[in-house]
C-alpha cells in the first residue's frame, strides 16, 4: 500500500472540508440575519410585544415622533398573566460614532396579575431612527424583542406642544393652527398638539425634552408629586414654556405651582367681554378672512403674580402674563384656555401666536425662528470643541524612563561582562545558555513589578463640568458633567452609581452616524449602555476595545451653593458695577462678555467683589478687532490657539468649554463664566473611584440695562419684526433675489416709545463695513432702507449700508397703532450679491422710554 497517496488524499479531502465550512458558516450567518425584520410603530407611536404570559406595549416618542438632538421618551406598560417575574426591560440604539450599539435598561419587578409602567429616557437615536426594544430576565437573558423604527422629525422648526387637560377636546384648536393648509402644495405642519396624561409627567425632565410647550388647563395639579414639580420646573429651566390657564377655577391648575414657579395672588373671579385687544384690521391679517373682531363672554380670575409681564392684554385686563424661569419662562392666562367654536375661529391663531412670540429664546433658536438674535461675533462658530477637549489627558501613569534605564544597564551589564568573566574564570562557560535566561526572566519580573505603579490598569475619566449658578445665594447649583469613560483592557466591567443620579449615554458632536440594519443589532451584542435599578444605576462596558472611549451625560449637584452676584448697567457704551463672588471657593480666567466685548477678570477669590470698569484696556477685547470672530478673540484672551502645540491642555479645555458654552447660549448677549480652581468642586468627582482629568466652569447670564443719551436700550430690530412677507424675509435673512421693493413691520412693547435708533460696525454684523476689504463676507445689509414721512407724503432713507446713522425722533413715523414699517430695497448688483453669503436686513440699536417699569 502506497502511504504517500493515502496521505496526499486524506490532506486533499481536508483541504475541502475546510474550503466547505469557510463558504457554508458566513452563508447561514447571512442568512439568519436576513430573517431579521424592522417594523413601524402604529398611529400612537405604540407596538406590542408578549411571551406566553407577558403582555407589553411600548410606547416611543410622541406618538412616534422625536426630535433630533433631544430624549427619547420611553414607555412600556406590562401586564404580567403569569407567575411573580423579575426582569429588564431593554432598549438599544446604534451608537452615532462609532459602529456598534448602546443599551439603556431599567429593571422591575411585576406580581402575578400587575400591570407595571416603565418609564425612562433615551438619547436621540440615529437619524434612521432604528430601535431595539427587548424582555429580559434578571439575568440579562432576552426573552422576546423586536426591531422598530422611530419616525425622526428632520423638521426641527415645527412646535411639539403637549397638552394636560380634563377636556382636552376643546384644545384642539391648537392642532389645528398648527396644522398645514391642505390647499396649499407642500406645505408642511407648524406643529403638533401631544395629549398627555398625568403619569405621562415623571420625575425625569429628560422625558419632557423634546417638547417645546407644555399646556396645562382644567387640571388638578394638586396630583402631582414633588418630584413631578420638580421636573417641570427642571423642564422650564431648560428652555421649556408652560401655559397655565385658570378661568374661574384658577386654584385648580395654579396650586401646586404657588410658592416655586409663581408668587403673588389669586383675585376674584369675574365674567367678562372682550376681543383679546386686536383691530379687526389685525384679525384681518392674522386669520386671513375679513371677520369682525366682536367680543365674547370670558370668565377671567384676576392674578397679580410677581416679575411678570403683560404679553396678551385687551386694554384692560392683563389676559396672559409672562414670568421668566431659568432659560425658560411660565406664561400665565387669566382665562381657560377651553375655547368655545366661535371663540376658537375668532381668536385661536391669537392664542397660538401669543405662544410662538413667546416661546424661551433658546427653543426659538432651536426650532429656527430666532436666527438672528446669534450675536455678532458668534456667526463666526462652526466647530465643536467640547469633544476634543475631552480627548485632552495628563495622565500621571508615566513610565519612570531613569529606573528602566538604570536596569537596563545593570541588565546588560550583568548579562554581559560580568557573566562571561565569571564563566571564563570558572572555566564554565557553558553555564551562560542558563544564566542569560535566568537573568533576562528575573529583570523581566522586576521591570513588571516596578512598572505597576505606572501603567493604566484601571479605567479612567476625562470630563468637562459646568455650574449654573442661580440669580441669589442658597439655592440649589446644577452641575452639568459630559465625560468620557475608557478603559486600558478589552474586558467588560461594570460602574455602580447612586440611584438617584440623572445620567444616560451621549454622543459626540463628529455629526457622523453609523448605520447599523436590525441583522446587525441582531447578531451582535450592544457595546456598552446603562443599567437603571432599584438600589443603583449601573454603567455597564460590555464589547469595547482597549482604549476605545464612550460618552455620558451627567446631572447632578455642585457641591457649592453660592452664586456670583452680577449688578452692572451700561451707559454711553460704558460699563460700571459690581462682581461679587459668593461662592466657597476660588475662581481662575474669568471673564464677563457683553455684546462683542470681553473683559477679562482673571482670578477672583472668594468673597471678594470686583469693580467692572477697573477692567484695563490690555485686558478688554473687543469682537471689531478681531475680525468679529469669537474663536480669535477667545484666543487672544488665553495667549494661545486651540491647536497649537504651545497651548497647554488646561487652556485647550477651557477654550472648549467657553466654545460650547457660547453655542449653548447664543441669544444672550452678556454673561459671566470662571473655572474652578483645583480641588473645589466635587460634585462629579466624588462619584467614582477612578483617575479624572477634566475642568469645572461656573456660567451665569446677565440683564445689563443700558442707556444711550437718556434713552433705554431694547434690543435690535429684527426682535420686533411683526408682519413680513415670510416669502422675501425671515425677518432677518433676504430670500428675494429680484430686488423688488419690500416692507417689514415692526411692533415693540405697549409700554415703550421708539425715539431713536442706531446703525453703526458695531451694532450690525459688520460684513457690509468689511465688504470693501474683504472682498467676500458671509453675511452682510446691502441696500438701503426708508420710512415714509406722511406729512409729505415722501420716503425718507434712514439707513445706508455702511455708513453710520444715527435717527433721533423715530417716533413721527411711526403708524397709529405704535408700529413702524421700514421699506427695504435690496442691492441688484450681481457683483455685490455674488461677493455675499446671504443678504441680511440691517441689524440696529432700539433707544427710547418706557412708559412704566413692569
Amino acid at each position: 500500500m502506497d502511504f504517500n497517496i493515502i496521505k496526499r488524499k486524506a490532506v486533499i479531502i481536508l483541504f475541502i472540508a475546510a474550503m466547505f465550512m469557510c463558504c457554508t458558516v458566513p452563508a447561514g450567518v447571512k442568512a439568519a440575519g436576513k430573517g431579521t425584520k424592522a417594523e413601524n410603530l402604529d398611529a400612537n407611536g405604540e407596538i406590542d410585544m408578549n411571551t406566553d404570559d407577558i403582555y407589553i406595549t411600548v410606547r416611543l416618542g410622541y406618538k412616534g415622533r422625536y426630535k433630533t438632538g433631544r430624549s427619547v421618551r420611553v414607555d412600556a406598560t406590562i401586564d404580567n398573566r403569569g407567575s411573580d417575574f423579575t426582569g429588564k426591560f431593554r432598549v438599544e440604539y446604534p451608537r452615532h460614532n462609532a459602529d456598534g450599539s448602546v443599551m439603556s435598561q431599567k429593571t422591575f419587578a411585576i406580581a402575578s396579575g400587575e400591570t407595571k409602567k416603565i418609564q425612562f429616557a433615551i438619547p436621540d437615536v440615529t437619524s434612521d431612527g432604528l430601535t431595539k426594544i427587548a424582555l429580559c430576565d434578571e439575568n440579562d437573558k432576552i426573552i422576546c424583542k423586536k426591531y422598530v423604527y422611530i419616525d425622526t422629525n428632520k423638521l426641527s422648526s415645527q412646535l411639539y406642544i403637549g397638552a394636560l387637560s380634563d377636556s382636552l377636546d376643546t384644545l384642539s384648536y391648537i392642532s389645528n393652527e398648527l396644522a398645514a393648509d391642505k390647499m396649499s402644495f407642500g406645505t408642511e405642519d407648524e406643529g403638533y398638539l401631544f395629549g398627555l396624561e398625568g403619569t405621562d409627567i415623571t420625575n425625569d425632565a429628560n422625558m419632557l425634552d423634546a417638547l417645546d410647550i407644555i399646556i396645562i388647563d382644567d387640571f388638578d395639579t394638586g396630583k402631582f408629586s414633588k418630584g413631578q414639580i420638580k421636573a417641570i420646573k427642571d423642564w422650564i429651566n431648560e428652555g421649556g414654556t408652560l401655559l397655565l390657564g385658570s378661568g374661574a377655577d384658577a386654584d385648580k391648575v395654579l396650586k401646586a405651582f404657588s410658592g416655586s414657579l409663581l408668587n403673588g395672588n389669586i383675585g376674584s373671579a369675574k365674567s367678562i367681554r372682550t376681543n383679546f385687544g386686536i383691530s379687526r384690521k389685525e384679525l384681518t391679517r392674522l386669520i386671513g378672512e375679513n371677520l369682525y373682531n366682536k367680543k365674547i363672554p370670558l370668565d377671567i380670575t384676576h392674578l397679580r403674580i410677581k416679575g411678570s409681564t403683560p404679553v396678551l392684554t385687551d386694554g384692560r385686563e392683563r389676559l396672559i402674563t409672562s414670568v421668566p424661569y431659568g432659560k425658560g419662562n411660565v406664561l400665565v392666562s387669566e382665562f381657560s384656555l377651553s375655547l368655545g367654536n366661535e371663540a376658537a375661529k375668532l381668536y385661536g391663531r391669537l392664542i397660538v401666536q401669543t405662544l410662538k412670540d413667546n416661546l424661551s429664546d433658546s427653543r426659538k433658536n432651536y426650532i429656527g425662528i430666532q436666527d438672528s438674535y446669534i450675536w455678532n461675533s458668534y456667526h463666526g462658530i462652526y466647530n465643536y470643541y467640547d469633544d476634543e477637549a475631552l480627548m485632552l489627558n495628563e495622565t500621571d501613569s508615566l513610565p519612570n524612563l531613569k529606573l528602566y534605564g538604570v536596569l537596563l544597564i545593570v541588565y546588560v551589564i550583568l548579562a554581559g561582562p560580568v557573566s562571561y568573566i565569571i564563566t571564563k574564570k570558572k572555566d564554565k562557560r557553558n553555564l551562560l545558555w542558563g544564566i542569560i535566561p535566568i537573568l533576562s526572566a528575573a529583570f523581566s519580573i522586576t521591570i513588571y513589578l516596578i512598572g505597576t505603579s505606572t501603567r493604566i490598569q484601571k479605567p479612567y475619566i476625562n470630563y468637562i463640568s459646568t455650574v449654573e449658578l442661580p440669580e441669589k445665594a442658597g439655592k440649589e447649583n446644577k452641575l452639568n458633567t459630559k465625560f468620557l469613560l475608557t478603559s486600558s483592557s478589552n474586558k467588560s466591567y461594570e460602574t455602580l452609581l447612586p440611584n438617584n443620579v440623572d445620567i444616560m449615554p451621549s454622543g459626540s458632536n463628529t455629526g457622523m452616524y453609523y448605520g447599523l440594519s436590525a441583522d446587525d443589532m441582531d447578531k451582535n451584542d450592544f457595546d456598552y449602555g446603562i443599567e437603571y435599578g432599584a438600589e443603583n444605576t449601573k454603567l455597564v462596558m460590555n464589547s469595547l476595545s482597549a482604549f476605545e472611549s464612550v460618552y455620558f451625560q451627567m446631572n447632578s449637584k455642585s457641591s457649592a451653593t453660592g452664586t456670583v452676584e452680577i449688578d452692572i448697567s451700561k451707559k454711553d457704551d460704558k460699563l460700571s458695577g459690581i462682581i461679587n463672588n459668593k461662592l466657597s471657593y476660588d475662581l481662575e480666567d474669568c471673564m464677563f462678555y457683553n455684546k462683542g466685548t470681553i473683559y477679562y477678570i482673571g482670578d477672583f477669590p472668594a468673597g471678594k467683589a470686583f469693580d467692572i470698569s477697573k477692567v484695563s484696556k490690555n485686558d478688554t477685547y473687543d469682537e471689531s478687532n478681531y475680525s468679529f470672530s469669537f474663536e480669535e478673540q477667545l484666543s487672544e484672551v488665553f495667549g494661545g490657539e486651540f491647536y497649537s502645540n504651545s497651548t497647554s491642555n488646561e487652556t485647550k479645555r477651557r477654550y472648549g468649554m467657553l466654545i460650547q458654552f457660547v453655542r449653548d447660549n447664543q441669544s444672550d448677549d452678556s454673561w459671566f463664566y470662571g473655572f474652578v480652581a483645583n480641588g473645589g468642586e466635587t460634585g462629579f468627582t466624588n462619584t467614582m473611584d477612578y483617575d479624572k482629568y477634566g475642568e469645572t466652569g461656573v456660567c451665569k447670564t446677565a440683564e445689563v440695562q443700558e442707556k444711550i443719551n437718556g434713552y433705554d436700550i431694547i434690543g435690535s430690530l429684527e426682535s420686533y419684526a411683526y408682519d413680513y412677507d415670510s416669502n422675501k424675509t425671515d425677518k432677518y435673512y433676504v430670500y428675494d433675489n429680484t430686488g423688488d421693493s419690500f416692507e417689514v413691520r415692526y411692533k415693540f412693547p405697549k409700554n415703550f416709545t421708539l425715539k431713536k435708533i442706531i446703525y453703526n460696525e458695531h451694532t450690525t454684523s459688520g460684513g457690509e463695513y468689511r465688504l470693501a476689504n474683504y472682498g467676500y463676507v458671509e453675511n452682510a445689509f446691502v441696500g438701503e432702507a426708508k420710512v415714509l414721512d406722511k406729512a409729505t407724503g415722501d420716503y425718507v432713507t434712514i439707513i445706508k449700508s455702511a455708513q453710520d446713522a444715527e435717527i433721533d425722533n423715530i417716533d413721527k413715523y411711526l403708524e397709529d397703532d405704535g408700529t413702524l414699517i421700514i421699506y427695504y430695497d435690496i442691492t441688484t448688483n450681481q457683483t455685490i450679491r455674488d461677493n455675499v453669503g446671504s443678504m441680511t436686513l440691517p441689524r440696529v440699536t432700539l433707544a427710547g422710554k418706557y412708559k412704566r417699569r413692569q
